[in-house]
């Protein structure tokens, strides 16, 4: 799907999203959006996880994602005011095959850490 598929189907806003445009209460909310945006930062907090090299890149290549994910649906809400049920079907099915491809790695990752282990010493 090309980006602009998105926009080109949520150009015309209804009547009460233009007057939220213009609204007190859309500038609150367009704060608390942007506030939430810029604070993710799921993949820098998997830095300090005490795993193996792979797994931790793993973790931190899915933390990118999430990341990815939060911040695709925050600037919908920003730009268009509402993310409906279409929307969110539609970032999930362009971040799905990645989400996949991150998750068999890390569960490779873990599953190699595995094999390496004396199990005696657990």
């Amino acid at each position: 799907m090309e980006f602009s598929e998105i926009g080109e189907k949520f150009e015309g806003l209804t009547a009460d999203q233009n007057k939220m445009v213009h609204t007190k209460e859309y500038l609150k909310k367009q704060d608390e959006i942007l506030k939430e945006l810029y604070g993710r930062n799921c993949a820098e907090r998997t830095k300090t996880t005490p795993i193996g090299q792979n797994t931790h890149a793993a973790l931190y290549v899915k933390g990118l994602l999430q990341d990815l994910q939060g911040a695709l649906f925050s600037l919908h809400e920003l730009m268009y005011g509402v993310v409906d049920d279409k929307v969110g079907d539609k970032f999930s099915d362009v971040t799905k095959p990645i989400e996949e491809i991150v998750d068999q790695y890390l569960l490779d990752s873990i599953s190699e850490n595995m094999s390496f282990r004396d199990f005696e010493e657990i």
